[in-house]
């Protein structure tokens, strides 16, 4: 019960931005392994977590996916020999420009976490904060 509501908090903090509107693109990573958006640097590093900067991935998009058990998050992003999962989090222009852009090759910045399942023993999940057609 924990577990998920740190999770669901991460996911609700990685939308957050700074005053004038502009995007975070850092996140505070708990000792838990758990993510936290709303934290700046002073307070993450007194929680005893990393600052870490988001990561920029680029490959191609596809949504619709579906998995053994329902373990997906229903986006991936093909990226050489490895696949990610998209977590858009509900962001609404988030999921538009992910529809948009179905097939297509993309530029996404996020955070990567990874979740444990029952059918898909490991999954790894770029959180997104931007995600725009590749230039």
């Amino acid at each position: 019960m924990l577990k998920r509501l740190v999770t669901t908090l991460a996911l609700l903090a990685s939308t957050a931005a700074f005053a004038d509107g502009t995007p975070q693109n850092h996140h505070c990573k708990l000792p838990d392994g758990s993510f936290d958006g709303t934290k700046t640097n002073k307070q993450c590093t007194t929680a005893k977590g990393t600052w870490a900067k988001d990561a920029d991935f680029s490959g191609t998009l596809k949504t619709g996916v579906v998995a053994i058990g329902g373990e997906t998050t229903g986006v991936t992003l093909a990226v050489a020999k490895d696949t990610y999962e998209l977590d858009l989090h509900g962001d609404k222009a988030l999921v538009k420009t992910a529809a948009d852009l179905d097939g297509k090759p993309v530029a996404v910045t996020g955070y990567l976490t990874t979740k444990k399942g029952v059918e898909i023993p490991e999954r790894h999940i770029v959180v997104v904060t931007t995600l725009a057609a590749k230039k």
